[in-house]
């Protein structure tokens, strides 16, 4: 069940591309009632992720992991994608299967509601179930609905969900769920390699999407970008067999008068990485490569979120690493926050704005950063042994990088040939949800979560 180590790196990636066939209906959903949530078995201890300090009196608030979604939950079907979407009161987990339905296939998406407090308690489940292949783009939940945005045969739409008042999504009525199909062009209307968004204050999303517009040419690839401000969705560069139209982050939150969009695209697991940053799609359309060091042997995969801040910006982690079909270790994680006026000073070797958090020097202690929340000054970062896949930590640092302050034990798989994969976090009330999809060869998929609260 272990994944390809090439593959295990490519954080947040889409995969193959999507390509589309079949039509959607209103009524191709279904709500199961809630039940109870079940146990997990004993989490284990995990590995400390390298140098770090102690735990800092985080606390776990369940004895044992809660089971989100069974294997029957996921029609005995392997996660394709799996979010942590955190509400007004409550954390939304939503797995997406893809499963035979005649001779095409068929995606379901799992929404369950992880909610009451700290303590977290999953409650019922709206299996929405779309005939075709739906790919995820990102999702959003105010307090009133979820927004989920992906691609299928219609192009890149976007699927509003009410939210009733125990918190739950709601489609016990067909007319609940509303679709709406936001300005797709030609090249995307057929194959969507990779879709990324970011939410405006509108509430209307922005997002870059990777298209393949020739299914005879599937590695020749066009980027596009789209806004509210923008009158259509707009081409950033030439189409071509070009890894820098692939998008694989998306930021989107400068104040008026700074700079507004950072966009990670290329392929992970190289010697350096690619960026787009700029206000406009001309600016758009120049390639700069974040490298974080010019020593040779050194591969890196870079993550980046938007900050919280009035100001906008940037989170970053970079790690660094070797050859996982050799020797990853010696691994180095570094992190910080990046100003929105200071995308462009990335170039620097090392970027000035990153600092060195964590260290490896054994391949047991290679711990990749996976995801993260960001509570006023801290950050709390889910951590995978990524190249085992068998231990997820959480660490807390400074949003301004630095080194750890503190690593936490979250789960170990308690079956030696169990693959943890899609680790994921979210926050409810004051602790933080941590989830992600255990699979065995002879139980098949499920997802779990714990929750977690750290000072």
């Amino acid at each position: 069940m272990t994944r390809s180590w090439c593959a295990a790196l490519l954080f947040c990636l889409s995969g193959s591309a999507a390509a589309f066939a079949c039509t959607f209906g209103a009524n191709d959903f279904k709500v199961v009632p809630a039940a109870a949530g079940g146990a997990a078995g004993s989490a284990g201890s995990t590995g400390e992720g390298g140098a770090a300090g102690e735990n800092a009196g985080c606390v776990k608030h369940d004895s044992v992991p809660l089971l989100v979604l069974s294997a029957a939950d996921l029609h005995q079907a392997s996660v394709d994608r799996f979010a942590m979407v955190p509400g007004t009161a409550e954390v939304f987990a939503i797995a997406f299967v893809t499963i035979p339905n005649g001779a095409v296939m068929q995606t379901h998406a799992l929404i369950r509601t992880i909610a009451d407090a700290n303590f977290g308690t999953v409650r019922g489940i709206a299996d929405m179930t779309m005939p075709g292949t739906f790919l995820f783009g990102g999702a959003w939940a105010t307090a009133t609905e979820i927004d989920i945005v992906g691609a299928d045969q219609r192009g890149i739409v976007q699927l509003t969900v009410p939210i009733n008042a125990l918190g739950n999504a709601d489609l016990s009525m067909k007319t609940n769920l509303v679709v709406t199909t936001l300005d797709t062009p030609v090249d995307c209307a057929q194959t969507v390699h990779s879709l990324r968004i970011a939410r405006n204050i509108t509430g209307t999303p922005s997002f870059v999407a990777t298209c393949v517009p020739d299914a005879t040419k599937p590695t020749e690839y066009s980027l596009w970008y789209d806004t509210p401000g923008l009158t259509k969705t707009t081409q950033l560069g030439v189409t071509g067999a070009n890894v820098d139209n692939i998008a694989r982050f998306f930021v989107r939150n400068g104040p008026s008068g700074a700079t507004t969009n950072l966009i990670l695209v290329g392929n992970d697991g190289t010697a350096a990485s690619d960026f787009r940053t700029g206000n406009s799609p001309t600016e758009l359309k120049t390639v700069s490569a974040l490298t974080m060091t010019t020593d040779p042997g050194w591969l890196q995969q870079v993550q980046a979120v938007g900050l919280p801040a009035a100001d906008g910006g940037a989170f970053m982690m970079v790690t660094k690493f070797h050859d996982p079909t050799k020797s990853v270790t010696p691994l180095e994680v570094w992190a910080g926050s990046i100003a929105s006026s200071a995308y462009g000073l990335l170039t620097a070797v090392p970027p000035t704005q990153l600092k060195l958090v964590t260290t490896a020097s054994s391949a047991a202690d290679a711990f990749f950063p996976q995801e993260w929340t960001i509570r006023g000054s801290s950050v709390h970062v889910v951590a995978e042994d990524q190249i085992s896949q068998h231990n997820l930590v959480l660490w807390t640092l400074d949003q301004s990088g630095g080194p750890l302050s503190a690593t936490f034990p979250v789960y170990s798989s308690v079956t030696s040939g169990n693959v943890l994969t899609n680790p994921r976090i979210a926050q409810l009330t004051l602790a933080d949800v941590v989830g992600w999809v255990e699979t065995s060869s002879s139980a098949g998929s499920v997802v779990y979560a714990s929750s977690i609260s750290c000072p």
